[in-house]
This record gives structure tokens, C-alpha cells and sequence, in this order.
């Protein structure tokens, strides 16, 4: 694909805790898209009514996940005005969110901790 063209979107609801922060995740508990290795960014759109901070993992092999450390995820207003980022998007946040994801095959976005409602995620990989 050329630069700047989509990989795809993935979309998805969720609506209960990962029990599985590191593996196959709970049922309704993440929302996962394949990048193969391609893709510099992740465009993530939250959308509904939700409590329970939501966390962005990626993972290489497919089974074994880790959640991204640091202050990486960034809320694309935000970063265009301040520069700023967090390490979660935090509990019933709802916006459009970026994140770098140079060099990964998978990355998924998951409530680790206790969720009410319904987060819809949707992920955008673009180069």
C-alpha cells in the first residue's frame, strides 16, 4: 500500500473487563487490529457511554500481549496544541485518539480494569 493509505478499520464494542491482560483476551473486553508489520500509526475513535480506563496493548506473536508504557497515547487535539499524551485513555473519555505503532504485527485496545456500559472502538493503521 502506498503511504498514507489505510490498512483497514476494525470496530468493535466493549463492554466488560479482560481478565487476560497478557493473553487471549475476554470475550467483549478488547477491540484487536492486524497491522503486519506496516503501519507508523493507529488512529483510535471512542464513542458510547462507559466507566473503566481503557488500555492500548500490541503484541508481535498474536498470543502473548503487552499494554504500551509511557505516555503514548495521545488525544489528536490535545497533541496538535500541547504536545502532551497519557498512558491510558481514561475511564468514559470519548474522542479521536493517535498513537505510534511502528514495528508491531497487532495491536488491540482493552478495559483491564472493572467496565460499565459500552466503549466503541474504532482503529484506523495508517502510514
Amino acid at each position: 500500500m502506498q503511504p498514507g493509505q489505510s490498512s483497514g478499520t476494525k470496530s468493535g464494542s466493549i463492554t466488560t473487563q479482560n481478565l487476560v491482560a497478557n493473553g487471549a483476551a475476554t470475550a467483549g473486553s478488547a477491540v484487536e487490529l492486524d497491522l503486519g508489520g506496516s503501519y507508523n500509526t493507529v488512529g483510535i475513535q471512542v464513542t458510547g457511554t462507559y466507566t473503566g480506563a481503557l488500555s492500548v496493548q500490541f503484541s508481535n506473536d498474536g498470543s502473548r500481549w503487552e499494554t504500551v508504557a509511557g505516555t503514548v497515547v495521545g488525544n489528536a487535539i490535545e497533541l496538535l496544541a500541547s504536545g502532551a499524551a497519557a498512558a491510558t485513555i481514561v475511564s468514559a473519555a470519548v474522542g479521536n485518539y493517535r498513537i505510534r505503532s511502528a514495528g508491531f504485527n497487532k495491536i488491540r485496545v482493552t478495559g483491564l480494569a472493572a467496565m460499565t456500559g459500552t466503549a466503541v472502538v474504532t482503529m484506523v493503521a495508517t502510514n
